[in-house]
């Protein structure tokens, strides 16, 4: 590795004299092994490279080079048999698996990367796409990951005990970080004395990944784990919502390389939508969402699927459907008793003056540069209690995104000791009051917002747009002023800030908006711009896209 920095640094510092009385202004350095990036993007992304046609390659560095890679591979593949082969040998004679059977096929598989994929109950519960007919328990399989039990309360062996006792199927990403699940993956795929599987073993066992290749290990990390899966069972369609990032672009690649078409729902509003006050969105863009190559993406609305394709994308077919929750919420309006819902957990009978608004929150962040940062977060908690507190015929549903572990613990990412516990205690103020239903981080969202007659969300969290695709009146809610100007706040009464615009805005929509009035304004603001239907029947637009792939 010395070496070969030493000779780059040659290079460059005798190119520079070379050129001391030209221009600089056009050099490009490129790596040496350049070419093998170009085709790997060229055939995965669609990245140009005409800017490097005219770059100059030294080619008396090209044999030097060769041979310090080849060095380099050698050392790395000693350090890994002599660090990691008596370790595969002991281990694999205890815990070797036996050849995993015959792969089976599988018409749908159903990403469940997190605990917050997997808490939900009634409408929202993990299964929510399966329509009990085309698309079932019997040809739909669940995949979860290692950390998806990390954060919740319940034990991961038990929730799948039940879960599978009604018949439902699951497959679990084996945990790498764990030498008992590294052999078994080593084993399932058959590459057990591979160089790639010991290189990745050495690296994940004794943490020594280097910064110049953890991309590669990374990648390698991905492809032990879904070939473990994909050893298994033969999936048509999988279906994922909100991954971004290198581990999604590697595992998309991995299921259509084995024949697989893959689906992304973006279920919240649209990212770097958001921070858009021109609705130019190449101005937002981000590489969280670029080479994620998807064969389909699907949006609530013609802003998400814009602000995705000014980014680096294969993909096949871009789908606007509506938000697939507000057909949860209007399935429920028809559904339910809201006089029973009340009187069940506010122990009141229903009047004429009875009124219900729910109380969404968002993910915080211990930054104080965040658009919801911990400050925020106070500040929205002591605005809800205050207008609980100075509207006394009003009823409120409690919702947090996150749970009490989540702020407090300085462990769990973004996580503030100090700050969680100030939110946590105006919580417990809310707690308290007897005209609030605390609902808690895991309750079931369409219901609450079905009973409700206002639904208000912090910025810019999802609520706000599942409720608008039902026609529920509802608004995006924030103390400050951070999301001024920005996209959707142009949208007339849509995103309120402050108290005092927040008291005004809660009495208009409750007290001056009848819904021929308040339909109308979904006609002229939202239809169209943070929702494309309207009529609450996103969830099965997605099922029939995804039942018609078949034909």
């Amino acid at each position: 590795m010395v070496l070969a920095e030493i000779f780059k640094c040659i290079y460059i510092h005798s190119y520079f004299k070379s050129k001391e009385n030209k221009s600089l202004e056009n050099i490009v350095f490129v790596p040496e092994n350049h070419l093998f990036y170009k085709r790997l993007i060229e055939r995965y992304g669609s990245y140009e490279f005409d800017h490097l046609k005219n770059v100059e390659t030294c080619k008396i560095m090209l044999p030097a080079l060769n041979l310090i890679r080849i060095f380099q591979g050698l050392a790395w593949f000693s350090i890994g048999v002599a660090l990691l082969c008596p370790k595969i040998l002991v281990f694999s004679s205890l815990f070797g698996e036996k050849e995993s059977p015959e792969r089976v096929e599988c018409e749908y598989g159903v990403l469940l990367p997190t605990w917050q994929h997997i808490k939900f109950k009634g409408k929202k519960a993990f299964d929510f796409l399966l329509d009990h007919k085309e698309i079932n328990k019997d040809n739909t399989v669940f995949i979860l990951f290692p950390q998806s039990f990390r954060i919740g309360s319940v034990e991961r062996g038990t929730w799948i005990k039940n879960q599978e006792q009604q018949g439902y199927k699951f497959l679990l990403l084996p945990d790498l970080k764990k030498i008992r699940d590294l052999l078994i993956a080593q084993k399932r795929v058959g590459f057990l004395f591979n160089p790639i599987s010991l290189f990745l073993g050495m690296v994940q066992c004794l943490d020594l990944t280097p910064l110049f290749i953890s991309g590669f290990v990374k990648s390698c990390v991905v492809y032990l784990q879904w070939a473990t899966i994909l050893s298994q069972v033969h999936i048509q369609n999988y279906i994922y919502s909100n991954q971004e990032g290198w581990n999604q672009i590697a595992a998309n690649i991995l299921i259509r390389k084995n024949g697989g078409v893959t689906w992304n729902y973006s279920f919240f509003i649209g990212g770097g939508v958001l921070y858009t006050r021109d609705s130019n969105y190449g101005d937002v863009r981000h590489l969280l969402w670029a080479f994620l190559n998807s064969d389909h993406f699907l949006g609530p609305n013609q802003d998400v699927i814009e602000y995705h394709r000014v980014h680096r994308q294969k993909v096949r077919h871009y789908h606007v459907i509506g938000n697939i929750y507000s057909e949860m919420i209007r399935e429920n309006i028809e559904e339910m008793d809201r006089d029973e819902f009340i009187y069940q957990y506010f122990g009141k009978n229903v009047s004429k003056k009875t009124i219900v608004i729910s109380s969404f929150d968002t993910t915080f962040i211990a930054d104080d540069n965040a658009f919801t940062s911990y400050d925020d977060a106070i500040a929205y908690y002591r605005d809800i209690l205050k207008l609980l507190n100075e509207t006394r015929e009003l009823l409120m549903v409690v919702k947090p995104s996150k749970n009490e572990e989540l702020l407090v613990t300085s462990e769990v990412a973004w996580g503030s000791p100090e700050k969680g516990r100030i939110i946590t205690g105006l919580w417990d103020k809310l707690k308290a009051n007897p005209r609030v239903y605390w609902a808690g981080d895991a309750a079931d969202n369409p219901v609450i917002m079905a009973m409700s007659d206002l639904v208000i969300t912090h910025c810019m969290s999802s609520p706000t747009g599942e409720a608008l695709g039902a026609r529920k009146k509802a608004i995006w809610y924030e103390s400050g002023d951070k999301h001024r100007g920005l996209v959707y706040d142009q949208v007339p009464g849509l995103v309120v800030h402050g108290y005092n615009e927040l008291k005004e805005r809660v009495s208009e929509l409750l007290y001056s908006f009848g819904d021929e009035e308040y339909n109308k304004f979904l006609e002229k603001y939202i239809r169209g711009k943070v929702e494309s239907h309207l009529d609450g029947l996103a969830l099965s637009r997605f099922r029939r896209l995804i039942l018609a792939e078949k034909e």
